[in-house]
């Protein structure tokens, strides 16, 4: 038996042309019914809104958009989500449907994996008859990857393409492999961005969060550039780079202890907390200035200094006066109630819980990171810090979505909570904070927290 696999041709266009406009738009949304009613299936339109978390309109709401008969070649039929190559339910099916939705097209050159059986080449990934439609603007080709080879002739290739969807003006981006092996399906939508962003920077961003999720179950970055479209060789590293940086591949391995540099100190009322090496290098006097300038009660270890206040405006205000005084309190500066926990953090410093049974003090520390903490260990850290308020917070969001009452609901609501999720641990390791306010969360919206 032979095996091998083919190359895909590879795109020469530099920028993907101006976006269709829908028949019958005139709305600047993009949602106009008309125009969609003329380009997509009542199921495709379901799906649609499912996967970008949009509220179906009321005569959507009882399209079922399961292939309960199994798949359909037909191209007066809609796209289904359809159950997965080993015929298992998904919560990939709706990703699945997207892709399919936006790549028929273009179906041969799609990565594809082959084998000789009984004499005949024999194709892994599904080809299908493309669905028949008055628009279907043709996606564009980004670029192609290989994530490594497993062997003689066994490659895991990945190419990526950005497509706009007529009506509600969002363009999708695309993974495809050449077999159903990893995901359960050839092709995923990954994400989307809005029309009106610059495309190659909107592409960025969805394909940098979907190599992070790999980087976040240790998965080594890609080894070879395969093939360039809209983005190039040199531009492909540079984003690989951002993802599987030298100082990112140096994380503890299998959830090792993070290490802290000091004892800890405890947290009493709201504390601001500082590490003393900032106070000493950017403090008027240094250190010992510092002392003689702040005789209320001090809290201190090997590393730290915690400046306890009796109220979050003074506590506020503290912080502010060390940071005007020179103190780098944006990275080396943190604030904590006692009951809530942290507030706002610094890479350098963490929180930890422990058990207490003294009401008065329910047993909130912080504590130094070693001074070569890297910087996955570091976010790591925060998030732990975080752990319970990104929880508390993402639930509190959700809980204003409709409850899901269908299986396409369901998709939705749960792709919508783990984007506001990973949104939220992305603000608090950037920031070292909870968003306030509101704020565009990709694949969810403009939310309020």
């Amino acid at each position: 038996m032979v095996e091998h696999r083919l190359g895909k041709n590879s795109g020469t266009a530099k920028r993907p042309p101006s976006p269709i406009t829908a028949p019958g738009r005139t709305n600047r949304d993009g949602r106009t019914r008309d125009a969609m009613k003329q380009i997509f299936h009542p199921q495709d339109r379901a799906i649609l809104f499912d996967y970008f978390g949009m509220e179906r309109p009321e005569e959507l709401r009882a399209v079922d958009v399961l292939a309960r008969g199994g798949t359909s070649d037909d191209p007066k039929e809609p796209v289904l989500v359809e159950l997965e190559a080993d015929r298992q339910s998904s919560t990939n099916g709706a990703a699945n449907a997207v892709a399919r939705l936006r790549l028929a097209r273009i179906q041969s050159r799609l990565p594809q994996w082959m084998t000789r059986k009984e004499g005949k080449l024999v194709s892994a990934r599904q080809h299908r008859k493309a669905k028949s439609r008055q628009v279907d603007p043709l996606p564009q080709f980004l670029f192609e990857i290989n994530w490594a080879n497993s062997g003689p002739g066994f490659s895991w290739p990945e190419a990526y393409h950005v497509t706009y969807v007529p009506g509600f003006q969002r363009f999708v981006v695309t993974a495809s492999q050449d077999s159903p092996d990893a995901y359960g399906y050839a092709d995923l939508a990954i994400g989307w961005f809005a029309e009106g962003a610059d495309v190659i920077q909107g592409s960025k961003r969805v394909i940098l969060e979907w190599w992070e999720q790999s980087r976040r179950t240790d998965h080594e970055g890609w080894e070879h550039f395969l093939s360039s479209g809209l983005v190039g060789e040199d531009e492909a590293q540079q984003w690989k780079d951002e993802i599987w940086s030298d100082e990112a591949e140096e994380e503890e391995e299998d959830g090792s202890p993070i290490e802290y540099s000091s004892r800890g100190i405890p947290i009493r009322f709201v504390t601001v907390v500082v590490r003393k090496s900032a106070i000493e290098s950017g403090y008027p006097g240094g250190f010992a200035r510092f002392l003689e300038s702040h005789p209320r009660p001090l809290l201190e270890d090997e590393k730290l200094v915690g400046i306890v206040s009796m109220s979050m405006g003074e506590a506020e205000g503290t912080f502010v006066a060390l940071k005007e005084a020179g103190v780098n309190m944006d990275g080396a500066g943190a604030l904590a109630d006692m009951v809530r926990g942290p507030l706002r953090a610094a890479r350098g410093i963490a929180f930890r819980r422990e058990r207490s049974e003294d009401p008065l003090a329910p047993g909130w520390h912080a504590l130094a990171l070693d001074e070569g903490a890297t910087r996955t260990v570091a976010r790591r850290a925060m998030l732990e810090s975080f752990g319970g308020a990104i929880a508390w917070m993402c639930e509190e969001v959700c809980a204003g979505f409709p409850r899901p009452t269908s299986y396409p609901a369901g998709i939705a609501h749960g792709m919508r909570r783990a984007r506001i999720r990973s949104f939220l641990e992305d603000y608090v390791a950037e920031h070292g904070r909870l968003p306030e306010g509101e704020h565009e969360v990709p694949g969810a919206g403009k939310l309020r927290f």
